[in-house]
């Protein structure tokens, strides 16, 4: 699909006839079974959807990219309140989607240079370092929302200090709210 459209076999509204016709033979040269070039033209438009939806949430705050696992990125908080809110996309998460970069130039319509691929790709990787948090500082996230109304300012900020220690900290960000987390913490204020 690619190769059609760096070849101008695409318009406004879609591919011409020619690109899904040579498509369609280059994929039932290579694969089986056969498939029907509507058969093709309903897997593009399902990959576009996915494209789509995964390009709005590296649009969102909160979310990046892991390019070595070609996954997205959000801390869990971030993702229960987007799920909340587009429930269809609840599998993407930490579904890999390796031909993310090729969809989009499929589907964006860009083909970019290799020097100015090479530029957005590190600009991408700087917003995706930015964009993962610690766990230290998700603990203190967790902190702040969920415990600054009960706690005392000097135990909340003696519970900032629990926190620097990420052992402490990734322990404290992957139990579930509730008496237990309530329980677990007391102690680390009482040590």
């Amino acid at each position: 699909m690619t190769a059609q459209a760096k070849a101008g076999k695409r318009s406004d509204s879609g591919f011409k006839k020619e690109a899904w016709n040579e498509v369609t033979l280059a994929f039932n040269n290579k694969l089986k079974p056969v498939l029907t070039k509507q058969q093709i033209k309903t897997r593009v438009q399902t990959l576009k959807g996915k494209y789509t939806a995964v390009k709005a949430m590296l649009s969102a705050s909160g979310f990046g990219w892991d390019e070595a696992r070609q996954v997205i990125l959000v801390h869990d908080s971030v993702w229960e309140d987007y799920i909340e809110h587009h429930p269809k996309v609840a599998d993407y998460r930490n579904t890999p989607m390796p031909l993310y970069k090729q969809l989009g130039e499929l589907f964006d319509g860009t083909f970019a240079t290799a020097a100015i691929e090479n530029i957005a790709e590190e600009m991408r990787n700087r917003t995706a370092k930015l964009r993962v948090l610690s766990p230290s500082q998700k603990a203190i996230k967790i902190l702040q929302k969920y415990y600054a109304d009960d706690l005392p300012t000097s135990s909340l900020v003696q519970a900032f200090d629990v926190m620097i220690d990420e052992k402490k900290a990734s322990l404290f960000v992957v139990m579930e709210p509730g008496s237990a987390r309530d329980a677990w913490l007391l102690k680390q204020l009482q040590d």
